[in-house]
């Protein structure tokens, strides 16, 4: 488990040749496109969409930047899928462990990127 969790952390952060404008950027996309893929294989988180809209402002980042066609569309992929591939060979509570470890409310990562999902 402890090599899946760094890993994960270590494919998050990783630099790329993208399309990212500046360092800051491309950090915060990271950050972002981790905590986004996460949401998708774990039912018991979801975004922040307050952290979300913090990282974005302060680097920049407009949501026509995210959308497929958008300025960062290519980027976001290339950092998606291959967290996609790590999160399919995990089991849905590695992947909860691992998205609160790097997002939760003490992230190593981004703090309070994600939070736990409000139950009726």
């Amino acid at each position: 488990m402890l090599r899946s969790v760094l890993g994960f952390l270590l494919i998050s952060v990783s630099a790329s040749q993208a399309a990212a404008q500046t360092p800051d950027q491309k950090t915060a996309l990271e950050i972002m496109a981790g905590a986004a893929v996460v949401t998708q294989y774990c039912d018991y988180l979801e975004l922040n969409n307050i952290s979300y809209g913090i990282i974005m402002e302060l680097n920049g980042i407009e949501a026509d930047d995210l959308q497929t066609t958008g300025r960062f569309a290519g980027f976001l992929y290339e950092k998606m899928v291959p967290l996609m591939a790590e999160m399919n060979a995990a089991t849905p509570e590695q992947v909860c462990a691992m998205g609160v470890l790097a997002y939760g409310p003490e992230g190593k990562l981004f703090a309070n990127m994600l939070r736990w999902k409000k139950r009726n």
